[in-house]
Parts: C-alpha cells; structure tokens; sequence
C-alpha cells in the first residue's frame, strides 16, 4: 500500500512531523492499530509513560498478537525501572514466536540490565544462531561483552562490525567507548575522532572523547572537548554533565556546580546527573573533623592531641579552611616529672577564579611553652 504522510515522515526520521499526523490519524480512527503503535512509541521517547502505557495497552487489548506493541510496552516497563516487568513481558512474545529475533534481542538487553550478564550473552548468542544478519544484535552483544569485563572480546566483535561496515556509527562509538574502559586512550581518541570526522555533532562522541582524554590525564584537551559539546548542543544535559566532571577533575568545583546545576534543570530524570550534582553539592557542604591522638612509650612519656579541622564553601567560588590542634605532653619519671604544652592554628582562604586560576591566602601561629621563644606566626 502506498505510504500517507504520516507514514512518509516515520521513514524519513522527522519524528515531530510524524508524531502529529499519527496523532491526528488517531483521532479520526481510535481503531488505527499502527498510529496507536506509532503515537505509543514516540510518547515513551519523550518520557510520557504513562499515556503510552495506556496507548499501547489498548492496541494490545485490540491486537493480543501485535508483538511490536508489546514490545514496545515491555520497553516502557524497563525504562521506568521495572526490569523484571518488561522481562516477563518479553517471555511472554517468546512463549507464542520462539524465534522472534526482536523478542530475543529485547531480553538479552533486559538480562544485561538486570546485572545477568552471563544470561543475556547466551541469549544473545541464540538470537545470531537465529539472525546472524541482526545488526543491533551483534552490536549490543559487543556491548555486553564489556559490561562483563571482556574488554577484549567486545573489540574483536565490534572490529568485526566495523570491516564489514566501516560506516556503522554505533559500532565505531561501541569501539571507541570499550578502548576507553580498557585503558587504550589513544586509540579510543583515535575511534571518537573518526566518529566525528563523519558526524562532527554526534553527542556521544563529543562526550565520550571528553571522558577518554580526562581519564588519560589530558585535562586541557578534555576541557576541549565538553566545551564543544555544549556549544553543539546547548540544551543536552549530558554535554554540561561531562563538562562538569571535566571541571571536577581539575579540582574546579565551582565551576563543576554551575554545570551539573545546568544539566539537571534541562534533564530532571536523568539519575546519573542527579548523583553527580548530589556529590558536587556534599563536596562545598560545611564538613569537620575532630580528632584525638593518644601515645605513651616505654619511658613514662605520654601525649595526647586534641584536633579540629573544617572547611566551609562561603559561596561556590570562596572557601574557608581552619586547622587547630592543642598538644599536651607529660612524663612521669619517679623522681621528677614534667608537662609541656604547645598548641597552633591555621586559617585559609580560597577563591576560584574563571577559567582556572586559584588565589590562596591564610595566616597561622603555634606556641609552646618549651625553651627559648618558640612561638611562630605565618602567613
């Protein structure tokens, strides 16, 4: 049947467009079992699970054997946290078409996310005994290879990928993120590079080279890199995400806050965001640490020192840090004894300045009551 228009944006990847003509084939015809997928599918890409759940659900009330539909509410189910939910669901497709290749992939991909790694390789593996052609089969595989620790099986896979296809983009970014778990930082660079020498405003290459070139050390090169992904796409989160842990590893936590502040206003959802602007924000919390030290030694000398260090974030850019101690030393030796004490404190400004530079100031003192004048004050 010839394609309408809806139909025709769908293929071409205009997701907007398409996402309003199935609405409004719906509209006309609530019975439209492929606008209901259609209108289902993209309400769940854009994080609405509860209308598509309802959406899908009724096609699946209309069609118990529309396994698209199912598989795309057993998606839904995943995505929202329910791993075992959508698990089950997929077993359920698998009980009626045992060899439905998409039914396969979707649980070996819920195995490996439920942390059954073994389970989801060996079924994948039954999906390519299968579909030796299924592409993100093999792809995912790969993936799921490294998420095991075989590093060096999921390059093989994915090398195998690329000289078939060296276009594949998800295979290339496989590639380039695993040398990169694997510590082979320059050719996982090498791998990112490629990937945007084809698609220089591929995201995940953007930030993943960012990733690879800061676990490398290459901190300015990092830098580099997030600052590029935030230009490309200034309204993805996960760009100012990375650019945060870029600043965070340059010890540069206020500008590491503005960051992750800005990627968790534009992806509230994202738990990984929400974690890491969690720990940003405990890291510039009021913190102190008291301690106390006792020793003694075979000769009647005993000391004890009392301590009290803390620091505390002014704003994000100013911190104050104090250290204090009081040390009180005694010997008992028969015939005569002893007490000295000695005692100092410290006190630390610093403030943070765009695009790096640190301006550190303090002043301090110590005194005792031993012989001569040792008391000292610096600054």
């Amino acid at each position: 049947a010839p394609l309408d228009a809806a139909d025709r944006a769908w293929a071409e990847g205009d997701m907007d467009r398409a996402f309003g003509l199935y609405s409004s084939r719906f509209d006309r015809d609530p019975y439209d079992g492929l606008a209901l997928l259609r209108v289902g599918q993209m309400r769940s890409w854009r994080e609405e699970y509860s209308a598509a759940l309802e959406l899908l659900s009724r096609l699946v009330e209309l069609e118990p054997n529309n396994f698209d539909a199912r598989l795309a509410r057993a998606r839904i189910y995943a995505w929202s946290g329910d791993v075992a939910r959508a698990e089950g669901e997929v077993l359920e497709v698998l009980a009626v078409a045992p060899d439905y290749a998409d039914a396969l992939a979707a649980r070996a991909l819920f195995q490996a996310w439920a942390g059954k790694v073994d389970q989801a390789l060996a079924s994948y593996d039954e999906l390519l005994s299968i579909a030796p052609e299924h592409q993100s089969g093999r792809r995912l595989r790969a993936q799921t290879g490294a998420w095991a620790g075989r590093a060096e099986e999921s390059i093989v896979a994915y090398e195998a990928l690329l000289r078939e296809n060296p276009d594949d983009v998800e295979a290339r970014i496989g590639l380039a993120t695993t040398l990169g778990y694997a510590g082979r930082h320059a050719r996982s660079i090498e791998e990112f590079d490629e990937v945007l020498a084809r698609a220089p405003r591929d995201m995940r290459a953007l930030t993943g080279a960012a990733k690879v070139q800061a676990a490398a050390g290459h901190l300015i090169e990092a830098e580099h890199a997030a600052d590029r992904a935030v230009d490309v796409d200034p309204e993805n989160g996960s760009g100012w995400a990375t650019l945060g842990q870029v600043y965070r590893a340059q010890n540069r936590d206020a500008a590491a806050l503005d960051a992750f502040r800005t990627a968790s206003v534009l992806e509230p959802q994202n738990a990984e965001i929400r974690d890491q602007y969690r720990v940003i924000n405990l890291a510039l919390s009021p913190d102190v640490r008291p301690t106390v030290t006792g020793e003694d030694d075979s000769d009647g000398n005993r000391m004890v020192t009392t301590a009290l260090a803390g620091e505390w974030a002014l704003t994000p850019r100013l911190m104050l840090r104090g250290r204090g101690y009081y040390k009180q030393l005694e010997q008992d030796g028969g015939s005569f004894s002893f007490e000295q004490k000695a005692y100092g404190a410290r006190l630390t400004a610093e403030y943070q300045a765009s695009p790096g530079w640190r301006f550190r100031g303090g002043v301090g003192g110590s005194a005792t009551d031993g012989t001569g004048d040792p008391t000292f004050l610096a600054f």
